[in-house]
C-alpha cells in the first residue's frame, strides 16, 4: 500500500491507512441543486410573468443556488476515510493551559495512551491538541501543536492509534 499524505489545520497525517474519496451524496446534492437552480434561472428568462418581482425573486434565487451547488461541487465532494472500515475521518482540536505543555508532552511522547482527567480545556491559547476520529472509533491520529510566528506548528510527530487505544483520545475530544 502506498502512504497518503493529507492536510487538516496544523496536523498532516501521513498514514497508508487513509484515503480521500468521493463523497456521492454530496455529489448528488449539489448536481440537483445545480439543475434546480439552472430551471429556476430559465425560467425567470422564458417565462412572461405579470410582476417583476416573481422574476427578479426566481433570478434571484436561482442564483444564490448556482452558486451554493457549484461550491459544494468543488469543496464538498470528498472526504477522507479510513479504508479498513470505510469509516469518514473527522477533525477535532481543543486548545489546553500553557501550564500543562510539560504534561502534554508526556502524554505525545507516550502516544496519547493515557489521557489526565485533570487537562483543563480552554477557548483559545498557545498550546493546542489535533485529533483526527474515525467515527467508528477503530483509528485516531494526535497531534500536539504550538502557536509560534502565526500559525500553530507541531511540537510532536502524529501518533497514530488504532482500535482499542482509540477510546480515551475519542471521550477527550468529544466530551
Amino acid at each position: 500500500m502506498s502512504t497518503n499524505k493529507y492536510q487538516f489545520s496544523s496536523m498532516v497525517i501521513e498514514n497508508e491507512y487513509v484515503k480521500k474519496v468521493m463523497d456521492v451524496k454530496s455529489l448528488l446534492l449539489s448536481l440537483l441543486l445545480l439543475c434546480i437552480a439552472v430551471c429556476m434561472v430559465a425560467v425567470s428568462s422564458l417565462v412572461k410573468f405579470d410582476s417583476d418581482i416573481v422574476t427578479m425573486l426566481l433570478l434571484s434565487c436561482g442564483g444564490i443556488l448556482l452558486v451554493f451547488s457549484v461550491y459544494l461541487l468543488l469543496n464538498k465532494i470528498k472526504k477522507v476515510i479510513y479504508l479498513p472500515t470505510g469509516s469518514a475521518i473527522k477533525h477535532y482540536f481543543c486548545y489546553i493551559e500553557p501550564s500543562q505543555l510539560v504534561q502534554a508532552e508526556k502524554w505525545a511522547e507516550g502516544g496519547f495512551k493515557s489521557f489526565c482527567d485533570n487537562l483543563k480545556k480552554r477557548n483559545d491559547g498557545n498550546v493546542r491538541l489535533d485529533a483526527c476520529l474515525s467515527q467508528d472509533g477503530k483509528f485516531a491520529a494526535a497531534q500536539l501543536s504550538i502557536y509560534e510566528n502565526f500559525r500553530y506548528v507541531s511540537h510532536y510527530s502524529v501518533t497514530y492509534l488504532y482500535d482499542d487505544n482509540v477510546n480515551t483520545v475519542s471521550s477527550f475530544f468529544k466530551e
